[in-house]
């Protein structure tokens, strides 16, 4: 392992995105799974299930006590997202994105671990599903194993959720 020095500490330099998980009793923050079923609400007219690959939101101390509903995101291939959001077709909207100068998006990294590869994705904070936390135990019993996000890009994927969430609108900008 390549290692570079911080202040008087080496760090290693290898720091995984992920680990494949298939426990269907261990769900935490930073799972993804794929091809989630999102139920609109039934007196709609377009009663049509929504299918994402979705990443659990939720704090896993949370899921631990077993809140009563699971928090997700959306995670969108480039392609995807291009598609349902036209915008970023625009020059240099994708390269802001790549370098989280974007806010309301996360991007994570591709994946070669065997089974599981894709290529980088994209995590959507504007759009938030959830499902009660009976129904995703209940489909984990079914699902293929997953990704598991690890620190510290959970970490960091969670502090930009939150910081999508606590922006504050200013009425008047900065006078200088």
């Amino acid at each position: 392992r390549k290692r570079r020095s911080v202040g008087r500490h080496r760090m290693p330099m290898e720091y995984p995105w992920y680990e494949a998980v298939s426990s269907s009793t261990d769900l935490q923050q930073g799972d993804i799974l794929e091809v989630v079923i999102f139920k609109v609400e039934e007196d709609s007219e377009k009663a049509e299930p929504q299918v994402y690959d979705g990443i659990v939101m939720t704090q896993t101390c949370d899921i631990v006590d077993r809140c009563p509903a699971i928090v997700f995101c959306p995670v969108w291939t480039e392609d995807q997202l291009v598609e349902a959001e036209p915008r970023f077709k625009t020059d240099g909207r994708i390269g802001q994105l790549k370098k989280r100068q974007m806010t309301g998006y996360y991007p994570i990294s591709k994946c070669n671990i065997e089974g599981f590869e894709h290529p980088w994705r994209i995590v959507q904070f504007q759009r938030i599903l959830e499902l009660e936390t009976t129904t995703v135990f209940d489909s984990l019993a079914k699902q293929q194993p997953r990704l598991r996000l690890l620190p510290p890009y959970r970490e960091a994927l969670a502090q930009d959720f939150a910081r999508f969430f606590m922006r504050v609108g200013l009425p008047v900008n900065l006078e200088t």
